[in-house]
């Protein structure tokens, strides 16, 4: 849906004219976009996944200063959740943010990996 896309610039007070940045400002990197991207049954079905896995694991109940050695955070890497890898296979995830990405971006779908 159109209407909720939003496009965020940034810097926003920088214009062609007082840019410093070579080439037009701004260009495609300047611009965050917000979208709707996981349908609402996705989202629900991702969050079920990921509070299972955090409860059996403990995951959300400890700093994790391994993952992030600047920052503790209270989190788990996706690929140690075997149930929340898979469902992400189930709904061709990666193959639906990296055409999403190409299209905002204008970059070759064959040039985007994690």
């Amino acid at each position: 849906d159109e209407s909720k896309h939003h496009t965020i610039t940034i810097p926003s007070f920088l214009s062609d004219d007082e840019s410093d940045i070579s080439g037009t400002y701004p260009s495609l990197l300047h611009k965050i976009h917000v979208l709707p991207f996981l349908e609402p049954e996705e989202s629900d079905r991702m969050l079920k996944i990921a509070r299972a896995y955090a409860e059996a694991s403990s995951s959300w109940d400890q700093q994790d200063s391994t993952r992030h050695v600047s920052y503790q955070t209270v989190d788990f890497a996706v690929e140690e959740s075997v149930d929340m890898s898979q469902y992400l296979q189930d709904i061709s995830f990666q193959e639906r943010i990296f055409g999403l990405l190409s299209e905002e971006y204008d970059v070759d779908v064959e040039d985007l990996s994690f």
